[in-house]
């Protein structure tokens, strides 16, 4: 009961963090411009990674469609990370890693109401 009750959780908070993080790449900001155009991710790249991280929060909430969001974060993660050590940023890879190791644990654990579906 408790793994449900965890699993649940981790999955309303990365959806939260996914659609967030979406909105904020897709109306960037220009320090979040300067930082990225480093890693060559200009304006219109960003709002590609923004609009696929955004759509893969929302369909992290539907039971058929979990596991796709999980890929498409896992996905925007690894790039994210490539241009990181691209550019030689450890510090920003390193910061990468929670969110890989949260999308792993996701896709391990299923989707949290899979019990609640079945009844």
């Amino acid at each position: 009961m408790t793994t449900q009750i965890l699993n649940t959780m981790l999955t309303v908070v990365a959806a939260c963090l996914n659609t967030e993080q979406g909105l904020i790449m897709l109306n960037p900001k220009q320090e979040l411009l300067e930082i990225n155009n480093k890693g060559g991710l200009d304006k219109p790249r960003l709002i590609v990674l923004g609009i696929i991280t955004f759509v893969s929060g929302l369909l992290f909430v539907l039971p058929g469609t979990f596991d796709a969001g999980d890929f498409f974060m896992f996905s925007v993660f690894l790039i994210a990370m490539c241009f990181q050590l691209e550019t030689k940023d450890l510090s920003g890879f390193a910061r990468e890693l929670p969110f890989i190791a949260l999308n792993l644990m996701l896709l391990y654990m299923q989707y949290p109401l899979q019990e609640v579906k079945e009844r």
